[in-house]
């Protein structure tokens, strides 16, 4: 081979060119020689072989085989390259490359390729801008979201119009979506929880971001048909038109729109399988004849086994719809598959109404607790700020609840609850995976729900925010039993605590905007925790970031993380967990991702997993500390565990965590972030052998 002239080709090819000279060296070396003759097939449609190609003399063509012969897509010549895809992303070849002239190439394995992305950032980033940008990898993904914001604008939108934009973003979750005879029950089950639960009697939706003037209390005028997995206020105000109370910024509106494509989608296999009007007249006596009857499910589980659904899509069904499976399963068949969108949206305002009134509620609370009123709090209140979930926290500081540790365990195991068939590293995470049955069937006096007696405040009233909230004056549960993975609750200290329940994608920025505002110089730290989907490892498995990047625009934003400063001391708590440092991305949706989009920031960003909140709460906390609203020493830390792998074909986002999944990693970071509360308020160093428990 040639070596001078593979250096020399390298030399003048980007991304090659950006290696350094001894990556160059070594890259020239693992380089093969091939040579094609005109009208040679280089690769086929569907190999499995990922080799990159640089053409040093000669010309190929890209050809898309389809049912009526091949279409030309690019011409590519001399000094270029081909093939990266199928190494970047592990997929088969999804075009034919066929000589045009003699050509004479180089070639180098999928493996190498990968080696020079991870191992030179340069070349990463530079393939990054060729893929992104010239190659638009993601332009299925924008012209989606062009889509909808022209829908918005309009004040309109029809889903089934958007469904050929969806179906083009080929969302790694809807793993289903182009076989049109199978109906994947997994994603309609995602898609149903989150969905207004009136989804098969419903037509039009009616969007609002703030409630109607001449409606302020719809609750008191209409039904309410709650999602199950999302926290929105929505209502029935006619048969067929539902109205929807949408949280601030885009991720609510695209999670919903993404929805209704996934049951448009998959309610239509069920039509064409249900197409035949006798199976309708079947389905709908069946319902009559058996409405009144008590044990009506035997009556439907024998029906539904006449239908032209396979054991697995029964099963799914059944999953989704438990109770009157056949009514719901009629109800698709005879819907139009039609959802239209009516969008009330408000322009340029900086907080909503529903926030202020959310601020004011806690505003009232931290005066109930502590005494003061909010712009009265004396600089030695500390101000300590948690967005986690609402059970974690107060369940480790629950005097009454720990406690009662072995009457808990005792009564789990006469029971034979399933979380005592799991393996337990801790004995508290076993009683707190317990304690919610046990509360809601032995707690009839709320003895272990905790008061203000207590030090507690616990706000329910979200003022539509769909944010739950609860303030702990360290001060009176100084002297309480807590977990015993904590230090001591300092003698001397004055401070709050506020834990807020998890916010939805953009709207971290307005919740976490309005909590700066409001607390300002007394807020000493700010904790995160939130669930995530990982790139690398498993369920349970802890995640912590040291960079954010953001989907839409791949902005890059370092973190001052103080969680990675702390890793042997969180790994103590854990009982071989894994925790993964490195790129966290914050992803516009759920949906928003393809197989391809999740190789790209796996091996071109490095980023770990994804989440939606993260970038969001960060942006605020960087811009209130430059307009010096709050502390330059303010404290910061970032926790995920993962939830789901969304890379891996086999994992369902669908299917819960068991309970030894979940409650090891969420108590072990709630344990770290209590941890280093307690420490700031003693005055002590926040590091790794300041507590070693």
């Amino acid at each position: 081979m040639d070596y001078n002239s593979a250096a020399a080709l390298i030399e003048t090819v980007i991304p090659f060119r950006f290696l350094s000279n001894q990556e160059k060296k070594k890259l020239v070396k693992t380089l093969k020689e091939y040579s094609f003759s005109k009208g040679d097939i280089i690769y086929r449609k569907g190999d499995t072989d990922n080799s990159v190609f640089l053409i040093r003399k000669g010309v190929v063509e890209t050809l898309d085989y389809n049912g009526s012969g091949s279409e030309r897509l690019n011409v590519i010549s001399a000094g270029r390259y081909f093939g990266e895809r199928a190494a970047l992303f592990n997929k088969k070849r999804i075009y034919t490359v066929r000589a045009l002239s003699d050509v004479s190439c180089y070639s180098i394995s999928g493996k190498e390729f990968r080696k020079l992305i991870h191992s030179s950032k340069a070349f990463s980033k530079a393939m990054s801008t060729i893929l992104r940008d010239k190659q638009g990898i993601f332009s299925a993904f924008d012209r989606f979201k062009a889509e909808v914001l022209q829908g918005i604008t309009r004040g309109h939108i029809q889903i089934r119009e958007l469904i050929p934009y969806y179906k083009d973003m080929e969302p790694a979750m809807h793993k289903l979506l182009s076989k049109e005879d199978e109906v994947d029950t997994a994603v309609l089950d995602y898609a149903v929880k989150r969905l207004p639960s009136n989804v098969t009697e419903n037509f039009i939706y009616i969007l609002i971001d703030e409630l109607y003037d001449h409606i302020p209390e719809p609750w008191k005028l209409f039904e309410p048909v709650p999602a199950v997995g999302r926290r929105r206020r929505e209502w029935k105000m006619l048969n067929g038109q539902t109205m929807m109370l949408y949280r601030p910024g885009m991720t609510d509106l695209l999670d919903l729109i993404t929805c209704l494509c996934v049951f448009v989608v998959e309610t239509e296999k069920i039509r064409k399988k249900l197409s035949e009007h006798r199976l309708l007249i079947s389905i709908k006596n069946h319902i009559t004849k058996n409405e009144s009857l008590k044990d009506k499910k035997k009556t439907d589980a024998a029906f539904l086994k006449t239908l032209p659904f396979s054991p697995k899509e029964l099963s799914g069904l059944k999953t989704i719809w438990s109770d009157d499976t056949v009514k719901y399963i009629y109800n698709v068949a005879i819907h139009s598959g039609i959802f239209s969108l009516v969008i009330k949206k408000q322009i340029n305002v900086y907080n909503t109404r529903r926030a202020e009134m959310w601020l004011s509620q806690i505003g009232n609370s931290v005066k109930d607790l502590t005494g003061y009123w909010v712009n009265e709090i004396p600089e030695n209140v500390k101000v300590h700020i948690i967005s986690s979930n609402t059970h974690s926290v107060i369940n480790c500081l629950n005097h009454e609840l720990i406690s009662r540790i072995d009457e808990v365990i005792s009564w789990g195991e006469k029971k034979r609850h399933p979380a005592l068939k799991q393996k337990w590293f801790n004995r508290h995470d076993l009683l707190y995976a317990l304690s919610r049955d046990f509360i809601k069937e032995k707690d009839e006096n709320d003895a272990l729900k905790l008061e203000n007696s207590d030090g507690v405040i616990r706000l329910k009233r979200t003022a539509s925010t769909g944010i739950q909230v609860q303030l702990f004056s360290l001060k009176k549960l100084r002297n309480k039993i807590i977990d015993p993975g904590l230090p001591s609750i300092p003698r001397d200290t004055n401070s709050i605590i506020i834990n807020i329940d998890y916010a939805f994608g953009e709207q971290a920025e307005e919740i976490m905007r309005s909590l700066l505002l409001q607390f300002g110089k007394n807020i000493s730290s700010i904790n995160i925790m939130g669930k995530a989907g990982a790139l690398v490892g498993k369920r349970g498995d802890i995640l912590l970031p040291d960079v954010f990047i953001e989907q839409s625009e791949d902005l890059f934003q370092p973190i001052e993380n103080q969680a990675l400063l702390k890793i042997n001391r969180l790994q103590k708590r854990l009982d071989g967990t894994k925790i993964h440092k490195g790129h966290m991305l914050t992803v516009d949706g759920t949906l928003f991702q393809n197989t391809m989009m999740l190789s790209f920031y796996r091996h071109i960003w490095d980023c770990i997993g994804l989440e939606m909140e993260g970038v969001y709460y960060l942006r605020q906390i960087i811009e209130g500390v430059q307009h010096g609203l709050i502390p330059k020493s303010l404290f910061t830390s970032f926790y995920y565990y993962v939830s789901d792998l969304p890379a891996d074909p086999g994992s369902q986002l669908s299917t819960g965590m068991a309970f030894s999944e979940e409650i090891p990693p969420l108590y072990a970071i709630t344990r770290e972030i209590l941890t280093d509360i307690f420490l700031i308020e003693s005055g002590e160093k926040v590091d790794e052998e300041s507590f070693n428990n």
